[in-house]
């Protein structure tokens, strides 16, 4: 199956927010659990969400996180949530992430077997 989604001039407004921050690498896959444990499930409650993708940099000595969340509008809608990701952040990094949002142009998700979240890792 192939999604498309087609925004911009007749097609739906979709928009996405954009955390990102810094971690030292042994603080990694508890942030990932968070995301996973925590953030997603209250993503998922809500009727906007259409997704994320987690991130992390290269770079050895410390690690860049950065998590793209997907709504169809409905950012408003999801503000508190994600301000209590951004608190789970602050508390365990100790730092303060970085915030945008985007309106999406164009994305492309591959599933070829259903429609259901797919965990890519």
């Amino acid at each position: 199956m192939l999604v498309q989604v087609a925004t911009g001039d007749g097609g739906a407004d979709m928009k996405c927010r954009q955390v990102s921050f810094f971690l030292e690498p042994d603080l990694v896959p508890a942030a990932v659990a968070s995301i996973t444990d925590d953030v997603l499930p209250r993503f998922l409650a809500l009727a906007h969400f259409r997704g994320y993708v987690a991130m992390q940099s290269d770079d050895r000595l410390r690690r860049e996180i950065v998590v793209t969340s997907f709504w169809d509008d409905g950012l408003a809608e999801s503000e508190e949530a994600s301000l209590a990701f951004v608190e789970a952040v602050q508390h365990a990094a100790g730092t303060n992430p970085a915030r945008r949002t985007f309106e999406v142009l164009g994305a492309v998700v591959v599933d070829p077997s259903s429609q259901e979240p797919v965990d890519l890792v």
